[in-house]
């Protein structure tokens, strides 16, 4: 999976991406050279966290697509970049995005995403759905899911990105929801 985070500073995104995969080695590639390094890296398994992937050149960015949109099995890559505008297209494009902003790392939020919180903590689920009937729109559900991301840590992680995935790819908002709120 490739993930990119964005927002917040640089010490809050490597904090978020150590959070979701500890074991991730840190590089800092630049040139397409490194990235066919980082790649021949990669091939053996090894996790990374990308760190200032706004530095990345473009050549660099594009030398790296194929790997970002199939990582070995097992493989996890993260970018980090202070927002996704200072990337390629064809890169943000194969990532999932964790945007954790200063509000959100404040600890701001709302006391529905508070009790969804607690519920995906219990994993009491059974009554999200009433949280699904309350969101209107793709982008509501997106910004409610980075939220639930950023605030519940690591233990539901892969549930929330996969529906993250899911809205990003159009799916019906209210049954994708409704099918994280139940699992």
């Amino acid at each position: 999976m490739s993930v990119l985070i964005t927002g917040g500073n640089s010490r809050s995104r490597l904090t978020k991406a150590k959070e979701i995969f500890p074991d991730g080695l840190i590089v800092n590639p630049t040139g397409v050279g490194e990235i066919r390094e980082l790649e021949g890296l990669i091939s053996t398994g090894q996790s990374v966290i990308v760190e200032n992937a706004q530095n990345l050149t473009e050549e660099a960015q594009n030398a790296f697509l194929k790997t970002l949109e199939e990582p070995p099995a097992g493989t996890e890559i993260i970018l980090l970049a202070e927002n996704e505008d200072q990337l390629l297209l064809t890169v943000t494009s194969r990532c999932l995005i964790i945007n954790i902003s200063t509000d959100r790392r404040a600890g701001k939020i709302s006391n529905q995403e508070k009790q969804i919180l607690d519920w995906i903590e219990s994993y009491n689920f059974g009554n999200g759905s009433k949280w699904a009937e309350t969101v209107k729109n793709r982008g509501e559900a997106i910004a409610l899911i980075d939220t639930l991301i950023v605030a519940s840590g690591t233990k539901h992680l892969r549930q929330l990105l996969k529906a993250k995935k899911y809205l990003q790819a159009n799916t019906n908002v209210r049954l994708t929801l409704e099918n994280l709120f139940l699992k």
